[in-house]
């Protein structure tokens, strides 16, 4: 998991938010205003800001994998749910800053009868709706750990339910295997690493770092797990 940075809110959802004053709406039936071509707006914007990266698993998004036609290879998840348990109301469904863009999360995949075969907004649904991670607070990121075979983790009990439970984001099953890819794309960034020289392998980790905390539109697949990795390198240099 990478941090987001928010943009201004797309002019339909303002308007939206407008009207929903107007008419006393709550956040579900705020959201219900949107019709598929304003979904389809706000998905472009989102994963303009996201890299088309996952906002939870940082998979590729879309999905370009096979999905059956009543599967969206990518939604709008609302990170604080627009209709929590509490029922409180903050105006969060249409609040662009409490949306993010997700993968299908193995929903309708043929090896994903299972709940413990979903990831991200489809392990999460209603059955958490309270997250502590938050892809747009990067001080909720901060304890977030990775070990060699790609596992995600953390010492903060509450973050590492939402990893390994709320969000299942080392799943392994046949639709996908989430450690296995965090650990192919490091292997791959390691054995770029000009290992003769210590001072110079320091300076590349530098450049290479600086290059995916800049990166903008596409990011680069599981980046979470490179960057962490460079960081404790270059700390421990």
């Amino acid at each position: 998991m990478i941090p987001i940075k928010k943009k201004a809110s797309p002019a339909i959802l303002l308007e939206k938010q407008r009207i929903a004053r107007e008419r006393g709406l709550n956040s579900n039936d705020a959201y219900e205003q949107l019709n598929h071509e304003d979904k389809t707006a706000i998905l472009k914007s989102l994963m303009e800001e996201q890299g088309h990266l996952c906002a939870y698993c940082t998979r590729r998004i879309p999905d370009e994998r096979e999905l059956p036609d009543d599967i969206d290879p990518v939604t709008i998840e609302h990170w604080f749910p627009r209709n929590p348990p509490t029922h409180e109301e903050k105006g969060q469904g249409l609040d662009y800053k409490n949306m993010l863009a997700v993968c299908s999360g193995n929903r309708g995949r043929k090896h994903t009868r299972k709940p413990r075969d979903l990831t991200c907004d489809a392990k999460r649904r209603d059955t958490y709706p309270q997250l502590t991670l938050n892809p747009c607070d990067p001080a909720t990121l901060a304890s977030i750990q990775y070990r060699e075979n790609g596992e995600m983790f953390s010492n903060d009990p509450a973050v590492q339910d939402d990893i390994t439970v709320k969000l299942n984001l080392n799943c392994i099953s046949e639709a996908v295997q989430l450690p296995e890819s965090r650990r192919k794309v490091l292997e791959a960034m390691q054995s770029e690493l000009p290992m003769d020289d210590e001072e110079e392998t320091k300076e590349y980790c530098i450049s290479v770092l600086e290059m995916f905390e800049q990166e903008t539109d596409p990011k680069s697949e599981y980046s979470g797990i490179l960057i962490w990795w460079l960081k404790d390198y270059i700390g421990r240099h």
